[in-house]
């Protein structure tokens, strides 16, 4: 029970910082940017297999998305 909170709980901090993302790059952040989509692509590959199958089909591609963003250096 612990195990699936703490889960739930990163994907809610993934989340934050996935949309914290967004907002400093729209406000001309993109050094911030760049740092919350690290956070939000660590914790999502941390705790993606963790996630039910139906989870998993959703979040992969969004993991891979980030993935590949951070290696381009996108903001």
């Amino acid at each position: 029970m612990a195990a699936e909170r703490n889960m739930y709980a990163r994907f809610y901090w993934r989340n934050c910082y996935y949309q914290d993302a967004d907002v400093s790059e729209e406000s001309g952040q993109s050094r911030e940017a760049r740092i919350s989509r690290a956070q939000a692509q660590a914790l999502l590959a941390y705790s993606i297999d963790n996630l039910s199958p139906d989870e998993q089909r959703l979040y992969r591609p969004k993991l891979e998305e980030l993935t590949k963003g951070l290696k381009r250096g996108d903001p």
